[in-house]
């Protein structure tokens, strides 16, 4: 029973963990960039609030990966959603019926781009939940939570640079 519990915790820690996939051009050496803006161009399927709760979520977690704002940027940052209304993944089905919360299930995309040439050098997608209706604290904690799990992954480790 002991192994049927520990299994069934270990089930749920995994299936509650964020999901985040990198892509990045190989024959970039990222320590060459430095300077940075938001993609004038961007359009995150978001509110403008929301724009600019990331923003300043992201102003403080990209000093920590060297980089620095700028009006003459070597990168544009872009992000945005894909989102849909769903059953959280934490619903149990009770003699077919579904006893659970309804929730955002959104994929984050994250982009670096180099601002020369608009070629994407590096984008990471986070597959996470967001409850319907969250308040501002809530989302300020959902996304500070997803893009430090996101700029965990960059620069690339197996970068040859």
């Amino acid at each position: 029973m002991k192994i049927l519990g520990v299994f069934l915790l270990l089930f749920i820690m995994v299936s509650c963990a964020t999901t985040v996939g990198v892509e990045y051009d190989y024959d970039t050496n990222f320590s060459n960039y430095k300077t940075y803006s938001y993609n004038p161009e961007m359009d995150s399927h978001l509110s403008p609030s929301d724009d600019k709760l990331i923003e300043g979520i992201a102003d403080k977690l990209l000093p920590t990966k060297n980089f620095v704002k700028s009006e003459t940027p070597q990168v544009y940052i872009n992000f945005y959603v894909n989102e849909k209304t769903v059953l959280s993944k934490n619903t149990v089905t009770v003699v077919f019926v579904p006893i659970g919360k309804k929730v955002h299930s959104q994929e984050f995309n994250f982009e670096i781009i180099d601002s020369s040439n608009n070629k994407v050098l590096w984008k990471a997608v986070a597959k996470e939940e967001l409850k319907l209706n969250a308040s501002l604290s809530e989302k300020e904690k959902y996304y500070t939570e997803l893009l430090q799990e996101i700029l965990i992954k960059y620069p690339p480790k197996n970068n040859a640079y």
